[in-house]
């Protein structure tokens, strides 16, 4: 596989990762309609979710091998006129995306690792003097290449 086949690969994993995530009631948290490749504003629906691709780091680690990193951001929105209860939901989706990421570190074997670097409340300072609650979720994922 080339490295772009494993890298598109590894964002299809990452979007329907969140696309199959449910409820204790075993409802879909997103519609699928609802989970995006890259960013789309302003969403139509909420809950939303957008998995973002980030710049990609090139290591070399011998004469015929290289550490690829693939960082993603997920951002998710949700709405409330309740500011408490808007973020407590928008936290809630990403710590149920941080769990399903942590299940398998190897993400079904596309990669070698994957480390949640940060969570980002206000998402890309969006959500400001309005009713949607952003937050983000910035993780790392590795692969060795030969």
């Amino acid at each position: 596989m080339t490295w772009y086949s494993e890298y598109v690969a590894l964002w299809d994993v990452l979007c329907n990762l969140v696309k199959d995530l449910v409820d204790a009631d075993g409802n879909h948290i997103f519609e699928s309609k609802n989970v995006f490749y890259g960013e789309k504003y302003p969403p139509d629906e909420y809950p939303s979710c957008f998995v973002c691709p980030l710049p990609i780091t090139i290591t070399p680690l011998t004469f015929l091998q290289s550490t690829n990193s693939y960082y993603f951001e997920f951002g998710v929105v949700t709405t409330n006129s309740n500011t408490k209860q808007g973020y407590l939901t928008s936290f809630e989706l990403i710590g149920k995306i941080y769990d399903a990421l942590v299940v398998d570190r190897s993400q079904g074997g596309k990669v070698c690792g994957t480390e949640p670097e940060q969570i980002l409340p206000n998402w890309r300072n969006l959500g400001s003097g309005v009713e949607g609650f952003w937050t983000g979720l910035r993780v790392k994922f590795t692969r060795i290449r030969a």
